[in-house]
C-alpha cells in the first residue's frame, strides 16, 4: 500500500504554520494518492488537500470531513488545523482540540503531541467546551462507528464489482474488477502484472478491515490500531499522561 509517511510532516507543520505556506511536492501528492475510488478515506482525504492547495479552504474542509467519517485520522487532524489556524472556518481552539483529541484516538504519539499543545492553550471555559464538542465527534467520527462505515463501504464494493476466478496455475486466484484485473497469491499478497490502480491493488490490506488499519496505522506510528483511550477529561482535572 502506498504510505502516507510523507504527509506526516506536512500535516503537523500546521502548528507552526498552514500547510499551503508549506506546499506538497510531487512525492507527496503521490504518497496521498488512493488505492481506488471506493477507498472513501483516502479519496476524500487527498481531494481535501487538492482543494486546500488551491487555498479553496471550506472545499477542503468538507473533503476532510467526508474522509474523517471513514475513519482517516489525517483529515481528523487536517481539521483541528483548519480550525485552529481559522482557515475557511471562525479561529475555534476548542473545536481545534476536539478533531485533534480524535484524530489521536489510536495513540499516534505526534498526535497525541499536537492534542496536548491545544489543551495547554485552553481557558478553562474553552477546555468545558472542548469535552462537549468532543462528545459529539466521537459518536459522528470515532472508530467504533467510523470503521465499521469503511468496511461497509469496501464490504459492498468487493461484493458487488469484484469477480474472481480460479486460475490454472493452482495456488493463485486470478481477479477481474471494473475493467482491471490482477492475481495474487493464497497468503493474500498481490504478486503484480495486473492492469489495476497500484500494482498491490487485490492484496488483503487495501480491503480486509484488519490488515488495512494494521498497515495504516503504521504510517502514523502505530501498530495494532487498537490502544486504550482515556475517557475525556474535565477542565479541572490535571493534564493526564496517556
Amino acid at each position: 500500500m502506498r504510505t502516507l509517511a510523507l504527509a506526516l510532516a506536512v500535516l503537523l507543520s500546521v502548528a507552526a504554520a498552514p500547510v499551503a505556506a508549506q506546499g506538497l511536492t510531487k512525492a507527496e501528492q503521490d504518497a496521498l494518492r488512493p488505492v481506488s475510488e471506493y477507498h472513501f478515506d483516502q479519496v476524500f482525504r487527498e481531494n481535501g488537500f487538492e482543494a486546500y492547495k488551491r487555498g479553496d479552504f471550506e472545499w477542503a474542509r468538507r473533503h476532510f470531513l467526508s474522509a474523517a467519517r471513514h475513519a482517516d485520522k489525517a483529515s481528523q487532524l487536517a481539521l483541528s488545523n483548519l480550525y485552529a489556524n481559522g482557515e475557511g472556518v471562525a479561529r475555534d481552539l476548542a473545536l481545534a482540540y476536539a478533531w485533534a483529541d480524535l484524530a489521536a484516538e489510536r495513540g499516534f504519539p505526534k498526535f497525541v503531541a499536537r492534542r496536548e499543545q491545544l489543551w495547554a492553550q485552553l481557558t478553562e471555559a474553552e477546555r468545558e467546551r472542548a469535552i462537549a464538542e468532543g462528545t459529539t465527534l466521537y459518536a459522528e467520527y470515532g472508530d467504533a462507528v467510523a470503521k465499521k462505515r469503511h468496511q461497509m463501504q469496501l464490504d459492498r464494493v468487493t461484493f458487488r464489482s469484484m469477480g474472481r476466478r480460479p486460475s490454472l496455475r493452482g495456488a493463485v486466484d486470478t481477479y477481474v474488477y471494473s475493467g482491471c484485473s490482477g492475481s495474487r497469491n493464497v497468503a493474500g499478497n498481490g504478486i503484480g502484472g495486473g492492469s489495476c490502480f497500484v500494482p498491490d491493488y487485490f492484496d488483503d490490506e487495501n480491503w480486509k478491515s484488519s490488515d488495512y488499519w494494521r498497515v495504516q496505522d503504521s504510517v502514523w506510528g502505530g501498530g495494532s490500531g487498537e490502544v486504550e483511550v482515556a475517557p475525556l477529561r474535565r477542565a479541572a482535572d490535571a493534564v493526564p499522561k496517556r
